[in-house]
Order: C-alpha cells, then sequence, then structure tokens
C-alpha cells in the first residue's frame, strides 16, 4: 500500500495515498473508477468495520 508522509504543525502525518480514480456518469450518479486494478471488498471485512464503528460511536451491537 502506498502512503502520503507529511510533516504539519510539528506532527507527522501518515495516511493511505489516495487511488487514481476516473469519474465517470451512470445516469444520474457520478461514479469514481479506480484506474488501476484493486481487489473487491469481501462482506466479512465490510460488516466487520461496519460493527466496529457502530460500537466506536455508541450504537448497540446487531444480535447474530
Amino acid at each position: 500500500m502506498a502512503l502520503d508522509i507529511r510533516w504539519r504543525d510539528g506532527c507527522i502525518e501518515i495516511e493511505p495515498a489516495p487511488l487514481p480514480v476516473e469519474l465517470i456518469r451512470k445516469g444520474r450518479l457520478l461514479v469514481a473508477i479506480p484506474k488501476q486494478d484493486v481487489d473487491s471488498l469481501t462482506t466479512e471485512s465490510v460488516e466487520e468495520t461496519r460493527r466496529t464503528i457502530q460500537q466506536k460511536r455508541g450504537g448497540f451491537p446487531e444480535a447474530t
């Protein structure tokens, strides 16, 4: 994974580098299409991330 590293206001900031995309209009929507091949997200990783964010924001975990 490429990283953007910079020094700002006395702090080192490290972030994932933005993915180059092309903006394509699909009907009324503007869709970002990656200019290089990327792996698709799995349902499991999306659900895990969603649950983690929900718990950190004080939401109640869903029953499984």
